[in-house]
């Protein structure tokens, strides 16, 4: 009995670290879809009652596509707001400057594709930016005096 159980072990500890990483169950991701994921950020905005009001994911799209998105910064942005506000009431601000536009994307939209998990509940966004030097990139969301969160990114530049 004790051989059975010390060779069964042995199979089950050895099989299991035959495999890379966990990651080889799941399906493989395209490199847009594995520089999406590297390029993400969550935020979580919380009141002064420390109550969750907004989850926000936010990707970096330059480096994700660069043959597409260039000369000016492009962030896709999910947001989910406890009390349904849209993204259009945040002060939203890169480096300290607003930003050139801001589209809420339906539900078709291909790059809602790129966000890893997409949730029915989250509105989505595409935000663009002016081109800046700075090389470091700090996207800040606001709303009301406690709300506040910030992403931060190296530019591509």
């Amino acid at each position: 009995m004790l051989r059975w159980t010390s060779a069964v072990l042995f199979a089950v500890v050895f099989l299991g670290c035959s495999r890379d990483t966990a990651f080889e169950y799941f399906t493989k991701l395209d490199s847009t879809a594995e520089r999406a994921v590297v390029n993400l950020r969550q935020i979580v905005l919380r009141d002064d009652r420390n109550n969750t009001r907004a989850l926000i994911s936010v990707i970096y799209l330059d480096p994700v596509q660069p043959q597409i998105f260039r000369r000016q910064h492009f962030f896709l942005v999910g947001l989910y707001d406890s009390r349904k506000r849209p993204l259009f009431d945040y002060n939203l601000t890169l480096n300290g400057e607003a930003p050139k536009g801001i589209v809420e994307l339906d539900d078709n939209c291909s790059l809602r594709r790129l966000m890893p998990l997409n949730n029915p509940w989250t509105d989505y966004y595409e935000v663009v930016f002016a081109h800046t030097d700075d090389e470091n990139l700090t996207l800040t969301f606001e709303n009301g005096p406690s709300l506040k969160g910030s992403a931060v990114y190296r530019s591509v530049r």
